[in-house]
């Protein structure tokens, strides 16, 4: 039987909630969204018609992106290197024990603070937050070393959580296991659900923060309550979590073998 890594899962767990508070405030970096989404709203007004009343409008200045279908090969190539590294770590998951020992977190710990700092120190000096401008020219090659700084950053922080999780994380937990068994389901469902509900709060005049907080609590409710009506009992499972985890299967023949369909 293969082992099973607790601590991966609580990093997979801890990953589908911080995709919860990372996409909350796409509607207030990227409106457009919530305009391409307004066919929902109406939907969303009654779900949620409890939560507006009261609300009032307010304007707002923000980037605004060109489509929501937007398709760069640059991110995609950046963005598939990790999945590659995660794949790599997975098929040669003897490197965990590696990454557990004292040493090497060290290693990474300094390394992650460091580069975090630099990255840190250096975007301050060029670029104003407050209004989103740069403060003067950036010098040649500044953005490309900020990119590789950035990209040490990331990868010493995701290789020290994996090993302290490792670590730190040795046995299953109830919470931990529920959280894994919905975490797919909730990563194909909260985009939908976390632009619609964002929409319906920009536009009635909800304060930004409270207004994230509720997108990030209604949208987990709802791809929980979405996940039990629509995929754990249904054949939908069998994609999601995988046959052998389903509760649905099909019925046995005396042979042993499932009967078809």
């Amino acid at each position: 039987m293969d082992q099973r890594y607790h601590g991966l899962d609580l990093l997979r767990s801890v990953a589908m909630l911080l995709g919860l508070v990372i996409h909350a405030p796409l509607v207030y970096n990227y409106p457009r969204l919530a305009r391409e989404f307004q066919f929902f709203v109406p939907a969303a007004i009654l779900l949620l018609w409890p939560l507006t009343l009261g609300a009032r409008e307010y304007g707002f200045w923000a980037f605004i992106p060109e489509q929501l279908d937007d398709f760069d090969l640059i991110p995609f190539l950046y963005y598939l290197s990790w999945f590659l590294l995660g794949a790599l770590i997975y098929c040669s998951r003897d490197v965990l024990k590696r990454l557990e020992s004292n040493r090497v977190l060290i290693v990474m710990a300094v390394f992650a603070i460091g580069s975090y700092v630099v990255l840190f120190v250096w975007g301050r000096q060029i670029y104003d937050p407050a209004i989103g401008y740069l403060r003067s020219t950036p010098p040649a090659n500044f953005f490309l070393l900020i990119g590789a700084v950035s990209t040490i950053t990331t990868v010493t922080w995701s290789l020290l959580a994996i090993g302290l999780a490792h670590r730190l994380f040795k046995a299953a937990h109830p919470l931990v296991n529920w959280l894994v068994e919905l975490s797919y389901s909730i990563y194909l469902l909260h985009i939908f659900f976390t632009i619609m509900i964002g929409g319906l709060l920009l536009h009635t005049g909800w304060v930004p923060i409270a207004a994230i907080g509720v997108n990030i609590l209604l949208t987990f409710v709802i791809c929980v309550a979405c996940y039990y009506i629509f995929i754990k009992f249904t054949p939908l499972n069998w994609i999601i979590n995988g046959y052998r985890k389903s509760w649905l299967k099909l019925p046995r023949r005396p042979g042993g073998k499932a009967a078809a369909s």
